[in-house]
């Protein structure tokens, strides 16, 4: 998955010169002496010097086949993260439609009522709202925890902060 930092293509062009300067200054420069060089060596009338063709193709094959695996290798890594964030969601999805089935006051023979039970729906499905959230943070090694705010109390937000790793100590806190 590429990564869109800005909607602009300025911006994004601008970005990647920022982000490869060095990288694309030292290749002109190399770029440049080559071509003086050639051209020195023209008006001079200097003796140019051959590279047999077998060494390059030998060389080329072997980082083709090497660049094929990388790539196939890197695919690999990314669907297999695809397949994972995909099962994610749909447990998710069940995880909420279980809830909100299953917690209803029907299923509770009168013993809790239904403000209390919405309560518990509300707080369950937000719960693992900011578990999603913690997880993505927490992948990314972003940390935007005051986003959590809206989903989880305070007692449970500062349990959550004071741990290392946030998204396991908000899915325990829904099992419990």
């Amino acid at each position: 998955m590429l990564v869109k930092f800005s909607n602009n293509p300025l911006k994004q062009a601008l970005g990647i010169v920022t982000y490869n300067g060095g990288r694309i200054s030292s290749f002109l420069i190399i770029s440049t002496l080559a071509v003086i060089q050639y051209r020195v060596s023209e008006w001079y009338g200097w003796q140019q010097f051959d590279l047999p063709v077998v060494p390059v193709s030998i060389l080329g094959g072997a980082l083709a086949i090497f660049l094929g695996f990388r790539n196939n290798s890197a695919y690999d890594r990314w669907w297999e993260a695809r397949k994972i964030w995909g099962g994610i969601v749909n447990y998710s999805r069940s995880f909420g439609m279980l809830v909100m089935s299953f917690a209803s006051p029907h299923h509770s023979n009168g013993q809790q009522s239904k403000t209390a039970i919405e309560s518990w729906q509300k707080e369950m499905i937000y719960r693992h709202i900011a578990w999603l959230y913690a997880l993505n943070m927490h992948l990314r090694k972003q940390f935007f925890w005051d986003k959590l705010d809206d989903y989880i109390s305070p007692p449970e937000l500062a349990k959550i902060k004071a741990s290392a790793n946030k998204p396991a100590q908000l899915i325990n806190l829904q099992g419990r």
